[in-house]
C-alpha cells in the first residue's frame, strides 16, 4: 500500500500540467503572453520586446554605427547626414563591412592594377579575353556606392 501512495503522488504533478498550446500564428505559448494569461494586456508583449538586453544590444550597435560615421569618409558609410543609418545601425554597419568596405577595397585594387598596366580582362563566353573598359568599371563602382 506504500507503494501505491508513492505511485500516485509522483503521477499527480504531471496530471495538473496542461498540454501546450501548439500553433504556428503568433498567438502560441511562445511567441505570445496573453495566449497562456487571458488577463494580460498588450503591453506585457511590448515589455518583453524592450528588455534590458535588447536596449544594450540596441545602444551597442548604434554606437559602432556612429563610431564609423565620425572616423570613415561617407563614401564608405554612405551617410551622408549626420543622422542617417541610425534608425536601423545593424543593418547600415551590415552594409559597410559585407557591401561598401569590399567594394571600395576592389576599388581600390583596379585603380592600382590600372596604373601599373594591368587592366581588367574578361573572358566571360570562352571566345577570346577581351580588356574591359574602365568606364565600365567606374560606373559599375559607382553605381555601388552611390546610396
Amino acid at each position: 500500500s506504500e507503494c501505491d501512495d508513492e505511485a500516485s503522488s509522483a503521477a499527480d504533478p504531471r496530471d495538473e500540467l496542461a498540454p501546450p498550446m501548439f500553433s504556428l500564428t503568433k498567438k502560441s505559448l511562445l511567441f505570445d503572453e496573453s495566449s497562456t494569461n487571458p488577463n494580460a494586456s498588450d503591453a506585457s508583449a511590448d515589455a518583453i520586446l524592450l528588455t534590458d538586453l535588447g536596449k544594450e544590444a540596441g545602444s551597442l550597435t548604434l554606437a559602432v554605427w556612429s563610431g564609423a560615421k565620425a572616423v570613415l569618409p561617407p563614401l564608405l558609410t554612405g551617410a551622408g547626414t549626420t543622422d542617417a543609418g541610425d534608425k536601423d545601425a545593424l543593418g547600415s554597419l551590415y552594409n559597410l563591412l559585407f557591401v561598401r568596405l569590399p567594394t571600395f577595397c576592389v576599388g581600390v585594387g583596379y585603380v592600382v592594377n590600372l596604373t601599373q598596366g594591368h587592366p581588367l580582362m574578361m573572358d566571360p563566353f570562352g571566345t577570346g579575353a577581351f580588356e574591359v573598359s574602365p568606364i565600365i568599371v567606374f560606373a559599375a563602382l559607382w553605381a555601388i556606392l552611390r546610396y
